[in-house]
């Protein structure tokens, strides 16, 4: 048999929060991504790939980033949070105000870059932050 010859342009990082898949996978067809992604959850997304309370997370996201370069040939990584995220909340406290909890996402996703960009500097980034209607903005 021979080995199998796939591509994709993207690898994406979203949380388990179930009420949210729908509207990631929405995101990404909006923006001409249908096709072209593998995906991949963890508690907090940004968050679960760079925790202190969790590491063997950051271990596993980095064992499936190695995998996707090697049998998808990736470029780019985009990494979704969301709003209301339970694990932020649990990990990291439930913010005073809606304006300090994007705050905490942005801080958690210039953590995560500076991992990225260290560990593999030659990939792309893309940091979302998601609404619970499913609007998104860019976090860095």
């Amino acid at each position: 048999m021979k080995p199998l010859q796939l591509q994709c342009d993207v690898l994406v990082l979203s949380c388990i929060d179930y009420r949210f898949p729908h509207l990631v996978c929405d995101y990404l067809d909006d923006h001409g991504l249908i096709g072209n992604y593998d995906i991949f959850t963890l508690p907090g997304a940004s968050l679960g790939a760079c925790c202190s309370e969790y590491p063997h997370w950051n271990e596993t996201f980095e064992e499936v980033i190695n995998l996707a370069l090697d049998i998808h040939s990736i470029k780019k990584i985009i990494v979704i949070n969301h709003e209301e995220c339970g694990a932020f909340q649990k990990l990291r406290g439930v913010p005073a105000q809606k304006s300090d909890e994007i705050l905490m996402h942005k801080a958690q996703a210039k953590v995560t870059n500076e991992w990225l960009e260290a560990h593999f500097p030659d990939l792309n980034y893309e940091f979302i932050y998601m609404k619970l209607c499913g609007d998104a903005e860019k976090l860095l």
